[in-house]
């Protein structure tokens, strides 16, 4: 296959995703990434016998029957991968208090929990917790892109939200921090910042409570490493063929026509068509030379926010700590001073060690903080400088995780810290940007076009044109992408 009818540019969970649709219509195949394996964000990494799971939190949608649970099955992503849902949400802890609030499934039993909690709040809790129950068992259409979308399909898709559309209104589509900013308790304040980020529209967050109230967010017991493998292991099934360390410098054109790529080595591909499932600026600036960019793009790139970059310090503990919740919220009682962290809020992750033949108690613990670009990026010209910060950093989490659990801390046998230099040296991401846009109330609702005006032959896909991003949605653009060209080629889309 020296000269594929289709080049993928990323093997993230959206170009794999593209790569197996494209395959399954008959295209020719070929993903470049310019990283040694695949993963992209989805990433995995080992230290001192340890395996850390830097990307997929949980999943959507896994009940049978869904859109979501459709895509996941003709991906191959249901053999040889176990889902467990969440029993805890999140818990949420005030360290200076020594309060903690659990994020159940039994929405009822939330509310009077928050009643008792948050007495001069009650009638905003109960009245929160009431409308996220509305949002159980939403089946949520992810084919967005104008593209595809016509009247028909917009009602229908209008029609799918059910009870939740009376949601779509102001004032469940402001940013869950305006929402919340009345609240009496500041410690409920903090909780609803955290729900998930203090940005997203409160539908957003209603809808996730709603489909984790209905056991429809999992997570995935072989981790990102194992679900990434799923879709690679899919993808060469299909005979697809993957190039790593294979970094793209331009995309080729010849006058409003894709015809190939020019890899950073000057080694020339010929194709038909690309997929685009890498940083938007990258494509444009950097491929593209600045051309192809119009007005909309152009307001998205330079003025829409990004989700904020992350240190991430992972720390391999002998312990055991499946009974404690997956996920957690801490607020700490001291603050870090290196690293120019946001340590208002530090989101911790448990997940068991897994690297075979290691022992079952060993457990990886992750705590992600928003941190600045700028300020790591000033670093990186000076490596002693850089890792010095780097140990701060880590000696400082350290302490804060000793006071809360400080049984676990005893025998810390690995510890890891990666930068938004890390995120961008193996993803490009724009500034180290964890999932691309930030899914603000403006950005969550924007259907972005796919392809690009005077250009035939490009489609892109992935978090840059989903905002948000997250599992369902990237694989779901990945599929968009590909019927997209068998729409513009006349020709009928099929999954296998």
């Amino acid at each position: 296959m020296n000269h594929p009818s289709t080049i993928i540019i990323g093997a993230g969970i959206s170009g794999l995703s593209a790569g197996i649709h494209a395959l399954q219509n008959g295209f020719d195949t070929l993903i470049l990434e310019q990283a040694a394996k695949p993963g992209g964000v989805a990433a995995t990494w080992k230290r001192k016998g340890y395996q850390i799971d830097g990307g997929i939190h949980f999943h959507m949608g896994q009940r049978p029957g869904t859109k979501s649970y459709e895509l996941y099955r003709q991906l191959g992503l249901h053999i040889g991968l176990d889902y467990q849902p969440l029993d805890t949400y999140l818990r949420f802890i005030d360290q200076t208090s020594g309060r903690f609030f659990d994020v159940n499934k039994d929405l009822k039993q939330l509310s009077a929990k928050a009643d008792v909690m948050f007495p001069k709040d009650t009638r905003f809790t109960r009245r929160f917790f009431r409308q996220a129950a509305k949002f159980k068992n939403i089946d949520l259409e992810m084919e967005a892109a104008p593209e595809l979308t016509d009247l028909k399909s917009n009602v229908k898709s209008v029609w799918g939200l059910g009870r939740a559309i009376r949601f779509m209104g102001p004032t469940y589509n402001q940013a869950i921090k305006d929402y919340a900013m009345d609240l009496n308790s500041s410690w409920l304040r903090w909780i609803f910042n955290h729900l998930f980020l203090p940005e997203v529209p409160v539908w957003f967050v209603l809808m996730l409570l709603g489909l984790f109230s209905s056991n429809q967010l999992h997570t995935c017991v072989q981790g990102s490493l194992g679900f990434t493998n799923a879709l690679v292991k899919r993808f060469c099934e299909l005979d697809g063929k993957i190039r790593y360390n294979a970094s793209v410098q331009e995309i080729i054109t010849a006058g409003d026509r894709v015809k190939g790529v020019r890899l950073a080595n000057g080694e020339e591909l010929k194709a038909n068509r690309v997929i685009t499932a890498c940083d938007g600026l990258s494509v444009f600036y950097g491929m593209l030379g600045g051309n192809f960019m119009n007005k909309g793009s152009f307001e998205r790139h330079h003025k829409w926010p990004l989700f904020k970059p992350v240190v991430m310090v992972s720390l391999g503990l002998m312990a055991d700590t499946r009974e404690l919740p997956k996920f957690m919220a801490l607020r700490p009682d001291s603050a870090i001073t290196a690293g120019n962290i946001n340590d208002s809020g530090l989101m911790i992750r448990f997940t068991p060690n897994q690297v075979q033949g290691q022992d079952q108690n060993q457990t990886v613990l992750t705590v992600m903080a928003e941190t600045d670009w700028d300020y790591w990026a000033a670093l990186r010209g000076d490596p002693h400088a850089y890792d010095k910060e780097k140990h701060k950093v880590c000696e400082q989490v350290i302490r804060i995780c000793e006071k809360q659990w400080p049984k676990l801390l005893s025998g810390i046998e690995m510890t890891d810290v990666t930068t938004p230099i890390t995120t961008w040296r193996y993803t490009k991401n724009h500034q180290g940007a964890h999932e691309g846009f930030l899914p603000t109330p403006q950005a969550v609702r924007a259907q972005i076009p796919r392809t690009l005006p005077g250009l035939k032959g490009l489609v892109m896909a992935g978090q840059w044109v989903q905002p948000g991003g997250g599992v369902v949605p990237c694989l779901s653009s990945g599929r968009t992408a590909v019927k997209i060209i068998c729409k513009d080629l006349g020709k009928r889309f099929v999954t296998v």
